[in-house]
């Protein structure tokens, strides 16, 4: 994973890294914020963002299909993190 957006406040503290998971290609919304993405072939795809919906904060993030990935540091320092940037 690289890291696009270090200073924002879920992605503090995490440096690029690597990760084999499943790989996604996706229709991007242009209204979301990328803070890391990911590349397989020519593609580079969006693997954590954040977008406002009305009053609310969305963190997406499309590692997690398995438990070691979800234990890695950086992963799940990235998602306790992102779910108390969207909480507050």
């Amino acid at each position: 994973m690289v890291i696009t957006e270090p200073e924002h406040p879920i992605m503090q503290g995490i440096d690029d890294f690597h990760v084999c998971s499943e790989q996604y290609y996706m229709h991007i919304d242009p209204a979301i914020r990328v803070l890391a993405t990911t590349r397989f072939g020519e593609v580079e795809m969006p693997v954590a963002w954040t977008k406002t919906y009305g009053a609310g904060k969305v963190f997406y993030c499309s590692l997690g299909h398995q438990a070691d990935i979800v234990a890695m540091p950086p992963v799940l320092r990235m998602m306790r993190q992102g779910m108390v940037w969207a909480a507050k």
